[in-house]
């Protein structure tokens, strides 16, 4: 039997265990991380807004009042702002710019006929009451 030295043992295992890990996170290899502590978990207003996931408004759509600090800014936060807001129809709210950057921006239209596809930025549509 062969000698083997358990500094090696242990750095494999603490790479097997890490690969491990991320598959079971779900985390992604690319290197884009999901900012957990902004998103709510669970969300409480979500419910009250149709949510398209990983979706930005097209570049024909302005908001027209945008978070001042959005990092500060939770998901509910910025949900209940529109929910407060008799102009806002719509939000758009997440993880832009890969910097830890967050965006918390009001819409006075609810149009999304041709969303971009943004990862880890959500478009909520007010419903009706």
């Amino acid at each position: 039997m062969k000698n083997i030295k358990p500094a090696k043992i242990l750095s494999a295992l603490i790479v097997a265990l890490s690969v491990f890990c991320l598959f079971c996170k779900g985390i992604p290899l690319t290197g884009i991380r999901k900012p957990n502590h902004h998103f709510g978990a669970p969300c409480q207003l979500c419910e009250c807004f149709v949510e398209y996931t990983d979706r930005d408004m097209n570049v024909f759509s302005q908001p027209y009042n945008v978070a001042i600090n959005s990092y500060e800014a939770t998901e509910d936060r910025c949900l209940a702002a529109c929910q407060n807001d008799q102009n806002c129809k719509a939000v758009v709210y997440g993880y832009i710019g890969g910097r830890d950057v967050f965006t918390c921006e009001l819409y006075s239209e609810a149009n999304v006929k041709s969303p971009l596809y943004t990862p880890f930025t959500n478009i909520y549509i007010k419903k009706k009451n």
